[in-house]
Protein backbone atom coordinates (compact mmCIF):
# COMPACT_ATOMS: atom_id res chain seq x y z
CA UNK A 1 0.00 0.00 0.00
CA UNK A 2 3.00 2.25 0.89
CA UNK A 3 4.40 1.91 -2.72
CA UNK A 4 1.50 2.37 -4.33
CA UNK A 5 0.80 5.45 -2.47
CA UNK A 6 4.76 6.58 -3.44
CA UNK A 7 4.25 6.16 -6.94
CA UNK A 8 1.10 8.05 -7.02
CA UNK A 9 2.69 10.73 -5.14
CA UNK A 10 5.53 10.95 -7.58
CA UNK A 11 3.42 10.85 -10.56
CA UNK A 12 1.64 13.86 -9.17
CA UNK A 13 5.39 15.33 -8.90
CA UNK A 14 6.47 14.27 -12.49
CA UNK A 15 2.94 16.25 -13.79
CA UNK A 16 3.70 19.37 -11.98
CA UNK A 17 7.23 19.16 -13.29
CA UNK A 18 6.28 18.94 -17.00
CA UNK A 19 3.62 21.36 -16.41
CA UNK A 20 6.26 23.92 -15.40
CA UNK A 21 9.05 23.04 -18.01
CA UNK A 22 6.32 22.76 -20.88
CA UNK A 23 5.17 26.52 -20.16
CA UNK A 24 8.71 27.50 -19.80
CA UNK A 25 9.54 26.27 -23.34
CA UNK A 26 6.53 27.67 -24.67
CA UNK A 27 7.35 31.23 -23.45
CA UNK A 28 11.15 30.46 -24.19
CA UNK A 29 10.65 30.20 -27.87
CA UNK A 30 8.93 33.65 -28.23
CA UNK A 31 10.01 35.76 -25.16
CA UNK A 32 9.16 38.92 -27.20
CA UNK A 33 5.52 37.75 -27.19
CA UNK A 34 5.28 36.59 -23.77
CA UNK A 35 6.37 40.40 -22.98
CA UNK A 36 3.59 41.43 -24.83
CA UNK A 37 1.56 39.48 -22.40
CA UNK A 38 3.05 40.95 -19.37
CA UNK A 39 2.19 44.67 -20.98
CA UNK A 40 -1.10 43.56 -21.62
CA UNK A 41 -2.11 42.63 -18.15
CA UNK A 42 -0.94 46.27 -17.06
CA UNK A 43 2.18 45.28 -15.31
CA UNK A 44 4.24 47.44 -18.66
CA UNK A 45 7.30 48.38 -15.80
CA UNK A 46 7.70 44.76 -15.16
CA UNK A 47 7.64 43.14 -18.63
CA UNK A 48 11.75 42.72 -18.09
CA UNK A 49 10.93 40.24 -16.15
CA UNK A 50 9.47 37.69 -18.53
CA UNK A 51 13.28 35.94 -18.97
CA UNK A 52 13.63 35.61 -15.12
CA UNK A 53 9.72 34.17 -15.20
CA UNK A 54 10.45 31.57 -17.72
CA UNK A 55 14.26 30.45 -15.95
CA UNK A 56 12.09 30.91 -12.30
CA UNK A 57 9.63 27.80 -14.24
CA UNK A 58 12.10 25.70 -15.70
CA UNK A 59 13.89 25.46 -12.49
CA UNK A 60 10.77 24.54 -10.47
CA UNK A 61 10.13 22.00 -13.00
CA UNK A 62 13.77 19.96 -13.30
CA UNK A 63 14.28 19.76 -9.94
CA UNK A 64 10.49 18.18 -9.16
CA UNK A 65 11.55 16.28 -12.53
CA UNK A 66 14.64 15.04 -10.88
CA UNK A 67 13.63 14.73 -7.25
CA UNK A 68 15.99 17.04 -6.05
CA UNK A 69 14.86 19.35 -2.81
CA UNK A 70 11.05 18.18 -3.33
CA UNK A 71 9.63 19.16 -0.28
CA UNK A 72 10.58 22.74 -0.35
CA UNK A 73 10.12 23.47 -3.94
CA UNK A 74 6.35 22.01 -3.96
CA UNK A 75 5.46 24.42 -1.47
CA UNK A 76 7.01 26.67 -4.10
CA UNK A 77 5.27 25.55 -6.71
CA UNK A 78 2.34 25.62 -4.50
CA UNK A 79 2.03 29.54 -3.88
CA UNK A 80 3.22 29.61 -7.40
CA UNK A 81 0.06 28.34 -8.88
CA UNK A 82 -1.76 30.55 -6.43
CA UNK A 83 -0.12 33.83 -7.43
CA UNK A 84 -0.37 33.08 -11.40
CA UNK A 85 -4.38 32.60 -10.94
CA UNK A 86 -4.16 35.83 -9.07
CA UNK A 87 -2.51 37.80 -11.48
CA UNK A 88 -4.86 36.42 -14.48
CA UNK A 89 -7.74 37.34 -12.19
CA UNK A 90 -6.86 40.54 -12.14
CA UNK A 91 -5.95 40.93 -15.89
CA UNK A 92 -9.11 39.35 -16.71
CA UNK A 93 -11.75 41.15 -14.13
CA UNK A 94 -9.70 44.46 -14.95
CA UNK A 95 -8.30 44.78 -18.16
CA UNK A 96 -10.18 42.00 -20.29
CA UNK A 97 -8.01 39.99 -20.59
CA UNK A 98 -9.36 36.70 -22.37
CA UNK A 99 -6.09 34.39 -22.71
CA UNK A 100 -3.83 33.20 -20.32
CA UNK A 101 -0.57 33.50 -22.00
CA UNK A 102 0.57 30.42 -19.32
CA UNK A 103 2.07 28.58 -22.28
CA UNK A 104 2.79 31.72 -25.08
CA UNK A 105 1.36 31.04 -28.37
CA UNK A 106 1.53 27.05 -28.19
CA UNK A 107 -1.48 25.97 -26.78
CA UNK A 108 -5.15 26.43 -28.95
CA UNK A 109 -7.96 29.39 -28.08
CA UNK A 110 -9.56 26.57 -26.60
CA UNK A 111 -7.07 25.50 -24.40
CA UNK A 112 -6.30 29.07 -23.26
CA UNK A 113 -9.97 30.09 -22.06
CA UNK A 114 -10.35 31.61 -19.00
CA UNK A 115 -12.79 28.38 -18.03
CA UNK A 116 -9.75 25.83 -18.68
CA UNK A 117 -7.22 28.05 -17.07
CA UNK A 118 -9.32 28.29 -13.78
CA UNK A 119 -10.17 24.39 -14.04
CA UNK A 120 -6.28 23.79 -14.60
CA UNK A 121 -4.92 25.61 -12.06
CA UNK A 122 -7.49 24.79 -8.86
CA UNK A 123 -5.98 20.40 -10.19
CA UNK A 124 -2.13 21.95 -9.67
CA UNK A 125 -2.83 24.09 -6.48
CA UNK A 126 -4.95 20.57 -4.64
CA UNK A 127 -2.29 18.02 -6.69
CA UNK A 128 0.90 20.27 -5.27
CA UNK A 129 -0.66 20.36 -1.71
CA UNK A 130 -1.28 16.91 -1.65
CA UNK A 131 2.25 16.06 -2.73
CA UNK A 132 3.72 18.23 -0.32
CA UNK A 133 1.80 16.97 2.52
CA UNK A 134 2.18 13.52 1.32
CA UNK A 135 6.43 13.41 0.58
CA UNK A 136 8.19 11.78 2.51
CA UNK A 137 11.21 10.12 0.72
CA UNK A 138 14.66 10.08 0.31
CA UNK A 139 15.65 11.26 -2.76
CA UNK A 140 19.59 12.18 -2.22
CA UNK A 141 20.85 9.47 -5.06
CA UNK A 142 23.46 11.60 -7.66
CA UNK A 143 22.59 14.62 -6.37
CA UNK A 144 25.81 16.16 -7.70
CA UNK A 145 24.79 14.89 -11.27
CA UNK A 146 21.33 16.33 -11.40
CA UNK A 147 22.89 19.53 -10.63
CA UNK A 148 25.13 19.65 -13.42
CA UNK A 149 21.73 18.58 -15.35
CA UNK A 150 19.89 21.73 -14.52
CA UNK A 151 22.97 23.75 -15.30
CA UNK A 152 23.73 22.72 -18.96
CA UNK A 153 19.86 23.05 -19.09
CA UNK A 154 19.45 26.29 -17.68
CA UNK A 155 22.94 27.64 -19.53
CA UNK A 156 21.06 26.56 -22.72
CA UNK A 157 17.44 28.12 -21.97
CA UNK A 158 19.22 31.55 -21.49
CA UNK A 159 21.49 31.04 -24.52
CA UNK A 160 18.04 30.76 -26.15
CA UNK A 161 16.40 33.47 -24.06
CA UNK A 162 18.75 35.94 -25.57
CA UNK A 163 17.75 35.27 -28.93
CA UNK A 164 14.22 35.16 -28.72
CA UNK A 165 14.02 38.27 -26.18
CA UNK A 166 13.10 41.93 -27.35
CA UNK A 167 11.84 44.21 -25.98
CA UNK A 168 8.70 45.33 -27.23
CA UNK A 169 9.28 49.08 -27.85
CA UNK A 170 12.49 48.56 -30.00
CA UNK A 171 12.38 50.27 -33.25
CA UNK A 172 15.33 49.63 -34.74
CA UNK A 173 15.91 46.37 -36.71
CA UNK A 174 18.91 44.68 -38.27
CA UNK A 175 16.83 43.63 -41.71
CA UNK A 176 13.88 44.84 -44.31
CA UNK A 177 15.15 41.81 -46.69
CA UNK A 178 12.60 39.61 -45.14
CA UNK A 179 9.68 42.14 -46.32
CA UNK A 180 11.13 44.35 -49.25
CA UNK A 181 9.86 42.88 -52.90
CA UNK A 182 7.96 40.27 -51.54
CA UNK A 183 4.29 38.89 -52.44
CA UNK A 184 1.80 39.83 -49.11
CA UNK A 185 1.35 35.74 -49.58
CA UNK A 186 5.27 35.29 -48.81
CA UNK A 187 5.25 37.92 -46.15
CA UNK A 188 2.17 36.32 -44.31
CA UNK A 189 -0.60 39.21 -44.80
CA UNK A 190 -2.68 36.78 -46.60
CA UNK A 191 -3.68 35.31 -43.78
CA UNK A 192 -5.03 38.57 -42.09
CA UNK A 193 -6.70 40.06 -45.05
CA UNK A 194 -7.91 39.59 -48.53
CA UNK A 195 -5.60 42.31 -50.76
CA UNK A 196 -6.79 43.43 -54.33
CA UNK A 197 -4.20 43.84 -57.12
CA UNK A 198 -5.51 47.04 -58.50
CA UNK A 199 -5.19 48.59 -54.86
CA UNK A 200 -2.26 50.22 -52.49
CA UNK A 201 -2.13 49.96 -49.10
CA UNK A 202 -0.02 50.48 -45.70
CA UNK A 203 0.08 47.46 -43.64
CA UNK A 204 1.36 49.11 -40.23
CA UNK A 205 2.41 46.02 -37.61
CA UNK A 206 2.34 48.10 -34.37
CA UNK A 207 2.11 47.71 -30.18
CA UNK A 208 -0.89 48.94 -28.29
CA UNK A 209 2.39 49.59 -25.55
CA UNK A 210 4.58 51.24 -28.44
CA UNK A 211 4.87 55.16 -27.65
CA UNK A 212 6.79 55.34 -31.28
CA UNK A 213 3.51 53.77 -32.96
CA UNK A 214 1.38 55.81 -31.22
CA UNK A 215 3.28 58.91 -31.90
CA UNK A 216 2.89 57.95 -35.77
CA UNK A 217 -0.28 56.84 -36.01
CA UNK A 218 -1.56 60.31 -36.81
CA UNK A 219 0.76 59.95 -40.24
CA UNK A 220 0.06 56.86 -41.05
CA UNK A 221 -3.83 58.03 -41.49
CA UNK A 222 -2.31 61.15 -43.50
CA UNK A 223 -1.06 58.36 -46.20
CA UNK A 224 -5.10 57.81 -47.04
CA UNK A 225 -6.98 60.63 -45.99
CA UNK A 226 -4.45 62.58 -48.63
CA UNK A 227 -5.01 59.86 -51.23
CA UNK A 228 -1.53 58.34 -51.51
CA UNK A 229 -2.91 54.30 -50.80
CA UNK A 230 -6.41 52.92 -51.00
CA UNK A 231 -6.23 51.45 -47.66
CA UNK A 232 -4.75 51.21 -44.36
CA UNK A 233 -4.54 47.40 -43.07
CA UNK A 234 -3.71 47.72 -38.92
CA UNK A 235 -2.55 44.53 -37.62
CA UNK A 236 -1.71 45.76 -33.99
CA UNK A 237 -0.16 43.05 -30.84
CA UNK A 238 -1.66 43.23 -27.65
CA UNK A 239 -4.98 44.22 -25.69
CA UNK A 240 -6.21 44.22 -22.23
CA UNK A 241 -6.33 48.31 -21.20
CA UNK A 242 -3.58 49.54 -23.65
CA UNK A 243 -6.62 48.32 -26.31
CA UNK A 244 -8.87 50.38 -24.18
CA UNK A 245 -6.29 53.21 -24.01
CA UNK A 246 -5.34 53.25 -27.77
CA UNK A 247 -9.41 53.15 -28.75
CA UNK A 248 -10.15 55.96 -26.74
CA UNK A 249 -7.15 58.17 -27.88
CA UNK A 250 -6.64 57.25 -31.64
CA UNK A 251 -8.62 57.11 -34.78
CA UNK A 252 -8.38 54.39 -37.37
CA UNK A 253 -9.66 54.68 -40.77
CA UNK A 254 -9.50 51.00 -42.06
CA UNK A 255 -9.79 47.16 -41.46
CA UNK A 256 -8.29 46.40 -38.09
CA UNK A 257 -6.94 42.73 -37.40
CA UNK A 258 -7.34 42.01 -33.61
CA UNK A 259 -7.17 38.42 -32.95
CA UNK A 260 -3.93 37.61 -34.60
CA UNK A 261 -1.18 39.02 -32.15
CA UNK A 262 0.90 35.95 -31.90
CA UNK A 263 1.50 35.66 -35.40
CA UNK A 264 1.72 39.52 -36.29
CA UNK A 265 4.73 38.96 -33.76
CA UNK A 266 6.51 36.33 -35.68
CA UNK A 267 6.56 38.56 -38.96
CA UNK A 268 7.83 41.31 -37.07
CA UNK A 269 9.29 41.92 -33.87
CA UNK A 270 9.91 45.96 -34.66
CA UNK A 271 7.25 47.96 -33.90
CA UNK A 272 5.92 50.22 -35.28
CA UNK A 273 6.80 48.13 -38.94
CA UNK A 274 4.59 50.29 -42.07
CA UNK A 275 4.27 48.23 -44.98
CA UNK A 276 3.89 50.08 -48.24
CA UNK A 277 2.04 47.72 -50.64
CA UNK A 278 1.24 47.60 -54.46
CA UNK A 279 0.45 44.92 -57.05
CA UNK A 280 -0.07 42.46 -54.18
CA UNK A 281 3.87 43.02 -53.54
CA UNK A 282 5.93 45.05 -50.25
CA UNK A 283 7.71 47.94 -52.21
CA UNK A 284 8.73 49.98 -49.54
CA UNK A 285 9.23 49.04 -45.79
CA UNK A 286 9.59 51.79 -42.54
CA UNK A 287 10.38 50.53 -39.81
CA UNK A 288 10.06 53.44 -36.68
CA UNK A 289 8.53 56.69 -36.96
CA UNK A 290 6.70 57.53 -40.05
CA UNK A 291 7.37 60.87 -41.37
CA UNK A 292 3.83 62.91 -42.88
CA UNK A 293 3.61 62.20 -46.68
CA UNK A 294 5.13 65.75 -47.59
CA UNK A 295 8.53 64.84 -45.56
CA UNK A 296 8.19 61.18 -46.35
CA UNK A 297 7.87 61.41 -50.07
CA UNK A 298 10.81 64.25 -50.07
CA UNK A 299 13.47 61.69 -48.42
CA UNK A 300 12.12 58.35 -50.00
CA UNK A 301 11.38 57.59 -53.98
CA UNK A 302 8.24 55.44 -53.62
CA UNK A 303 5.95 54.93 -56.61
CA UNK A 304 2.33 54.36 -55.22
CA UNK A 305 0.81 55.31 -58.51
Amino acid sequence: MKKRNNIFIRTIIVLIAVTFIFSAYSKLIDLSAFTETINNYGFKQLSFLAPVIVIFELLLGLQLLLFINVKPVLLISFFTFIFFTGVFSYGYLINDIERCGCFGSVLSNFLDTPLVLYIKNIVLIILSFIAYKSYNINDKNNTALKIVIISIITGYALFIAGYTYKPTMRINSPNVEKFLNKSTKEVGLDNFYQFSNDSTYIAIIFSYTCPHCLNTMANVNLFKESGYVDNIIYLPVGGGQAKKDFDKNYKIIGPRINKASASISRISGTYPTILFIKNNSVIFVNEGFLSAPLVFFRWNKVDLN
